[in-house]
């Protein structure tokens, strides 16, 4: 099996420096006291958060620091001729803004969060296919958490490829060096 560790590494240098090189920037959420959000570069970290037993309200500030994307995998399989890793991106975004809705007294979340994550996300896959290496190919999923998962002001979303790097595969290339 090819070293697992290695490949996440890879993908985490790949998207660390297309954000720098991009200027990318997302919500923060403001820190105690403040009352403005400010523009940050999502973090990269190598990891995987469980969504279906995930509770933000149960995250210590430390640990929770949106916006951030990390790079996982679900799972790897090998045999004598091929080896394949299910990688798994997860992005998180923050969205605090609120607009008013056609009703004067009601105020509305804009839950635009879900928005900045699937454009992220959708960055992320075209900065692995045109930077990255012939190991990332098509098809990729893309998708959002269920409402089930959801947790304002936070908005949650996942990049799902595999990685083919076995013996006889075109993508024997790897993201790492």
């Amino acid at each position: 099996m090819h070293p697992i560790n290695e490949e996440l590494k890879g993908i985490k240098k790949i998207i660390k420096k297309a954000l720098t090189e991009h200027k990318y920037k997302m919500l923060r959420e403001p820190d105690e006291g403040e009352d403005k959000c400010t523009l940050v570069t999502p973090r990269v970290c190598i990891g995987n958060l469980p969504h279906s037993n995930f509770s933000l309200y149960g995250a210590s500030d430390r640990y929770f620091q949106a916006p951030y994307i990390l790079v996982g995998y679900e799972s790897a399989t090998a045999d004598d001729e091929e080896e394949s890793i299910s990688i798994l991106i997860q992005a998180c975004a923050y969205t605090q803004e609120e607009y008013d809705g056609e009703d004067d007294e009601a105020t509305f979340p804009d839950n635009m969060g879900i928005l900045d994550v699937t454009a992220l996300l959708e960055m992320i896959a075209r900065w692995l296919e045109e930077e990255g290496s012939p190991c990332f190919s098509r098809p990729y999923e893309i998708g959002s958490y269920s409402s089930k998962e959801f947790t304002y002001p936070y908005a949650f979303g996942y990049l799902k490829f595999d990685i083919e790097t076995g013996i006889g595969s075109p993508h024997q290339a790897r993201f790492y060096e």
